[in-house]
């Protein structure tokens, strides 16, 4: 029997300031750049696991709103990261 896709689960958009590239593998210094995810993960955990320490983060930005490190996006949506 086929399973239903989980909505909650896909990818998202993430796009870092040029002043954070330093932290990031040389792959994703670039504009933008979609990972996978869970359905589950915080905003923070995900901007860690990307490489760059909560410590180095001005503001977040979840689909162009500001937003905390402990919220949870959903599926397609945009984190921007800055300094």
């Amino acid at each position: 029997m086929p399973t239903t896709p989980d909505p909650r689960r896909g990818t998202l958009v993430v796009r870092a300031h040029p002043e954070l590239w330093f932290l990031l593998p040389r792959r994703r210094r670039c504009a933008s750049w979609t990972v996978p995810w869970d359905g589950t993960a915080a905003i923070g955990h995900l901007v860690q696991s990307i490489g760059i320490p909560l410590t180095e983060v001005g503001e977040l930005r979840l689909d162009g709103r500001t937003a905390t490190a402990r919220e949870r996006p959903a599926a397609a949506a945009e984190i921007t990261i800055s300094p």
